[in-house]
């Protein structure tokens, strides 16, 4: 029973946690999961394997949990110390220990090139897989209050532009079902739920 409850615990904790320290990265996760499940269908995975790519998706960015919240919600642009702490969210030591069970979460920052950011030292699969949902999701801005939603034309250009970063056979699949990763066209409010997180730092502030 105590093997059981830590075992669950190691999966939901982050999440819980995310949910409370950053609604926007949570809501990110969320979104790259949608797209990983997508893309994996077009990759032809399995259901297990389908499975643990969209895990990968919600636990990619858990290593935000040891970054600062007024870096991961500023709408500032970032300076050189502030991008360097954001940055280890792919080497901290709760990417690292997440990262055992969940490559992406220290590797979905190292490029195909080699290049990038992140404990992982060579792109596994996972990584090379989540790193292209990640960037969709970032682009299309759907869970992001502070960035506005790109035209479809504008994102394949932004990707296709970055394209040597990604795992060629991958890319070359999700662009030629483009279109299968548009994301739906109902509107969602996302108003409360950053109206708390904003009363909550308020408070945060006082203490």
């Amino acid at each position: 029973m105590a093997i059981i409850i830590c075992v669950l615990g190691f999966f939901a904790l982050p999440i819980l946690a995310l949910a409370a320290y950053s609604i926007p990265t949570l809501l990110h996760s969320i979104g790259v999961a949608i797209v990983a499940k997508k893309f994996a269908k077009v990759m032809g995975y399995g259901f297990f394997k389908t499975s643990y790519m969209v895990a990968n998706a919600i636990f990619h960015d858990v290593g935000k949990l040891g970054v600062s919240r007024k870096i991961l919600h500023g709408t500032h642009r970032l300076s050189k110390e502030e991008r360097d702490e954001i940055n280890t969210h792919t080497s901290n030591i709760i990417a690292r220990v997440y990262g055992i069970v969940f490559p992406a979460a220290i590797g979905h920052h190292v490029n195909h090139t080699g290049n990038g950011y992140g404990a992982e030292k060579t792109q596994s699969e996972v990584s090379a897989f989540i790193e292209i949902c990640d960037v969709f999701d970032a682009l299309t801005g759907l869970f992001r209050k502070y960035t506005s939603r790109r035209p479809m034309e504008v994102i394949a250009r932004i990707m296709n532009e970055e394209k040597s970063k990604f795992n060629p056979a991958m890319f070359s699949l999700f662009m030629a079902n483009f279109d299968t990763f548009e994301p739906s066209k109902f509107m969602i409010s996302l108003d409360d739920l950053y109206k708390t997180e904003k009363n909550t730092e308020k408070k945060e502030a006082h203490i």
